[in-house]
């Protein structure tokens, strides 16, 4: 497979679910450039391993095998912020082989997230909050096309700002109607009757999740100034507002500001699914990234109602 950069020094990390486990390896070359603090390459490069297990030690079914597998590339591509293919697979037991490739969307270097090296031990832990979110027959659709929009935010954000923040839109939209539905009892008529705007802040506020997503950004907060005559908007209105600015034909005036839109939509994403995720501890504040890359973590901004993880 290829990434995520999980720790510049950490050996492996198993992560489990019922009766599997996949025990994740950098291969040498690639714990090399990541000792050394080098920048990893933009093109397609096999970085890691996966061995699959099962914990009584039967041996494993492929339909079974192949789900974990992907579920496992999904999960580390949200680590990633892009991404995680596979390229082969092999069984030892009965010696056979599949060779699936990669994509071109498989390239190795990634965009700074929400996650740090500082909280690998939290892994596990989410991965097994990761599999329960997605017991329920609507997540693969709902979460699991979410995610696929965050990545693809991700990677084409150095291309085009602008399909970046529809992108991310589109994953806030896709979110926030399956977390309104599943968890909020709202029904199709309920989310075609208000706002896009209403129905992310309202999925935000479902999760508990505290604050503005435009908080950290002085450039966003200027466009949140109400005008003479005008209400009051937040950053949910915002958000939307440029998502809308940049599809529609009707002139939008936006500068380095769609950056920040742009980040600001990608965290709010990441803050909902770690929240969906049952995720309470420290995370990477990717609003702060743009001036700083010293990992400085911070707290999950939720109305805590457990224990949270250190």
């Amino acid at each position: 497979m290829n990434g995520p950069s999980i720790h510049p020094k950490a050996v492996e990390i198993e992560l489990q679910a019922d009766n599997l486990a996949a025990i994740v390896r950098p291969f040498d070359h690639f714990h090399a450039i990541i000792g050394a603090g080098t920048r990893p390459p933009l093109m397609r490069t096999t970085s890691h391993r996966i061995e699959l297990r099962s914990l009584d030690g039967r041996p494993l079914r492929a339909k079974k095998a192949y789900d974990f597998l992907g579920h496992v590339c999904d999960f580390l591509g949200f680590i990633k912020g892009t991404r995680v293919g596979y390229g082969e697979v092999r069984n030892a037991a009965r010696d056979g082989f599949r060779s699936l490739g990669f994509s071109r969307a498989d390239r190795l270097d990634a965009p700074k997230n929400w996650y740090h090296w500082a909280i690998l031990d939290n892994l596990p832990a989410l991965f097994s909050g990761y599999m329960a979110a997605f017991q329920l027959s609507e997540a693969h659709r709902g979460i699991g096309r979410a995610l696929a929009y965050y990545k693809i935010a991700n990677l084409s954000r150095a291309d085009a700002a602008e399909t970046a923040v529809i992108m991310s839109a589109a994953a806030l939209e896709t979110l926030a109607a399956y977390v309104l539905g599943t968890k909020g009892g709202w029904t199709q008529s309920m989310l075609r009757n208000v706002s896009l705007a209403e129905q992310i802040r309202a999925c935000t506020r479902l999760l508990k999740i505290e604050g503005d997503p435009t908080d950290q950004s002085e450039l966003l907060r200027k466009r949140l100034k109400a005008k003479k005559g005008q209400p009051a908007r937040d950053g949910f209105s915002l958000l939307t507002d440029f998502r809308n600015g940049v599809t529609h034909s009707t002139p939008f005036k936006y500068d380095l500001d769609s950056y920040d839109a742009w980040d600001a939509s990608q965290w709010l994403l990441e803050v909902q699914l770690l929240a969906l995720f049952n995720y309470r501890g420290k995370y990477q504040d990717r609003r702060h990234q743009r001036r700083t890359y010293a990992g400085n973590l911070a707290t999950m901004p939720i109305a805590l109602s457990g224990p949270r993880h250190r």
